[in-house]
């Protein structure tokens, strides 16, 4: 049963408390199993998947989940699964567009369709002026050169604040940044990035799915976030 997960497991991998799981799945919202004599829970990642891209986009946490993220903060995720992939980031990005922030996210077709089905059902919709379509920006890439994106982030960031938006949140999938193809390249792009970031009212979260990368990057991209060094690292390991 290894494509399943207990109502500890599930929980985890929702960002949710289990007495959170146990209710929607009591509530029917949660497809489960019952096993054993005991009539244990049992969850089908398959139905974790599809429940974290459109069912917890549906059910509103009773608070923000993760770490606070502040203006300036420079954070990287790991993650090793689909669903683990917006633990953090799809609150991060819901609340961002409840308080009026500009938000941009960085990825590809496939990554960026969960996430945007997701804030359309949690109905994120913008503080102010702005509609959804002008406050949430998607982008496939950056740049072809470290130089190239951080000047491309610096005129988008300046367009906004111009704007009068009170704040910007970047979420960016790191393994879809194509024009940076060598990993030093990137890297090299992050330590510039993260220079730009304290210059502006930015939040930023850079998501590194480790099934992309091999050790030696994921070592040198944490080196590159020291906002994370004062934090504990088990928040943004999934």
């Amino acid at each position: 049963m290894s494509d399943t997960h207990n109502t500890k497991g599930a929980a985890r991998l929702l960002g949710a408390s289990e007495a959170s799981v146990r209710r929607w799945s009591d509530a029917g919202l949660l497809p489960v199993q019952r096993v054993g004599r005991r009539g244990t829970r049992r969850f089908a990642e398959a139905d974790l998947l599809r429940f974290g891209a459109a069912g917890a986009g549906r059910v509103q946490p009773a608070s923000p989940v993760g770490p606070q993220v502040e203006a300036h903060d420079h954070l990287a995720t790991f993650y090793d699964s689909d669903l683990a992939r917006m633990r953090l980031s799809l609150p991060f990005l819901r609340a961002g567009l409840a308080s009026g922030d500009k938000c941009f996210l960085v990825g590809s077709d496939r990554v960026i369709k969960p996430y945007v089905e997701a804030l359309a059902g949690a109905g994120a919709a913008p503080a102010g002026r702005a509609t959804a379509g002008e406050a949430l920006v998607t982008r496939s890439a950056v740049g072809s050169t470290a130089r190239a994106a951080v000047a491309g982030w610096e005129s988008l960031w300046l367009e906004a604040l111009a704007a009068g938006y009170p704040g910007i949140r970047v979420v960016g999938e790191m393994a879809t940044y194509e024009g940076l193809s060598r990993a030093g390249e990137m890297l090299d792009y992050e330590v510039a990035y993260d220079s730009l970031s304290k210059r502006f009212p930015v939040r930023t979260l850079c998501q590194y799915d480790v099934r992309q990368f091999d050790g030696t990057t994921i070592l040198r991209a944490l080196q590159v976030h020291p906002d994370l060094f004062g934090r504990r690292i088990a928040d943004f390991l999934f």
